[in-house]
């Protein structure tokens, strides 16, 4: 609310020499409100995001408006906690980029921040033993229960990476276990697809088939391409292909 995040523009303001880009996306000077709503990155994460905030609820041009509105839609709807998680996620995603050089798929930040949410609901049910609260507190649950299936054991994040039909893309994917550990990845160039989507059903092609190489089951893959996913959301390897 006070704009006190060490981003760059505020750590240029003490006298801190560092590049004022977007550590995320490298396209605008990164302020607070770039990088919590109006990088493309934060953008297409609220999007995704299973709130109203970024999809009925329109993203606004200052951070303590938003703010106010995701406080304003908690009030109206407990689960719309979620919307602080992912704003934590994000700020994480940002840090694990600067200080670790390691990028986050967008989804994975999602997963995340629901697991977190899920979590903090289950321990406030361990307080409050009555009916009502308890009833309450499996529906605020539900949106991470819908995200991670209960016979989910493995997911595996697929991700392609496409300039223009003329040249090689790149696809890779990235198994993990129930816990979030990472277990195995892999990478490969491909030949030119004629559009994003191709080279994302590749990734996902070859994905599958290094699953059911390396003889893993109940796994869940995962994509930021919404159109490609609609209806593969959980697919287990041990059913015939």
């Amino acid at each position: 609310m006070h704009n006190g995040l060490p981003v760059a523009e505020n750590l240029r303001k003490r006298n801190i020499k560092i590049d004022h880009a977007c550590q995320t996306c490298g396209e605008y000077p990164e302020t607070q409100d770039h990088m919590l709503f109006k990088c493309r990155v934060a953008k297409e994460i609220w999007t995704l995001a299973p709130t109203r905030f970024g999809n009925e609820e329109e993203v606004q041009p200052q951070s303590h408006q938003n703010v106010r509105m995701l406080i304003s839609l908690v009030k109206k709807d407990r689960r719309e906690l979620l919307n602080f998680y992912i704003g934590w996620w994000l700020w994480k995603m940002r840090n694990n980029l600067v200080f670790q050089l390691k990028r986050e798929h967008i989804v994975k930040v999602i997963y995340d921040a629901v697991r977190d949410f899920e979590q903090w609901e289950e321990a406030n049910l361990k307080f409050n033993q009555e009916e009502g609260e308890e009833m309450r507190g499996k529906g605020q649950a539900r949106q991470a229960h819908e995200i991670v299936p209960p016979c989910t054991q493995y997911y595996c994040y697929v991700d392609a990476s496409w300039k223009n039909d003329k040249e090689i893309a790149g696809v890779g994917w990235s198994l993990h276990g129930i816990q979030g550990n990472q277990q195995l990845q892999g990478s490969s160039a491909i030949s030119p697809t004629n559009t994003p989507r191709e080279a994302e059903t590749e990734a996902l092609r070859m994905a599958v088939r290094q699953m059911r190489a390396l003889a893993f089951t109940n796994v869940q893959f995962r994509s930021d391409c919404k159109s490609l996913m609609d209806g593969w959301l959980s697919i287990l390897l041990q059913q015939p292909s």
